[in-house]
């Protein structure tokens, strides 16, 4: 379950299950996150890391010089995005071969401009 929720998000999922702790209580975050130390279970974003995805400061390190250009394709619909937890932290799944060389080599679209009109 860690693989694919936080652990706020594993704790909901329990309880609605109806699972209960070794001592009869609701699970909470903070109660996943004790038993995620005491097993030593990697947190999510390493095993995210793992699985190959990566942060915004990782994509835009392989696109080169250029600030915020991770935000700009994943709202251009080339890069997806992964919500890591509530707290803003997001990771993207790496892109391929193709899509990194379309980030590359294509610049944002210029703004569109009225044409000069030739007068008559």
């Amino acid at each position: 379950m860690l693989d694919e929720q936080s652990e706020a998000q594993v704790a909901q999922l329990l309880n609605e299950r109806g699972c209960r702790s070794s001592t009869g209580q609701p699970f909470s975050r903070a109660l996943i996150q004790g038993l995620r130390c005491t097993y030593r279970l990697k947190i999510r974003f390493v095993r995210l890391q793992g699985q190959g995805l990566l942060t915004s400061r990782q994509i835009e390190d392989m696109l080169g010089p250029g600030t915020n250009r991770a935000k700009y394709w994943r709202k251009a619909g080339v890069l997806k995005l992964l919500k890591l937890n509530q707290h803003y932290q997001d990771l993207y799944q790496r892109p391929t071969e193709a899509e990194l060389e379309l980030m590359k080599h294509r610049n944002r679209k210029p703004s569109i401009q009225n044409p000069k009109r030739n007068p008559k």
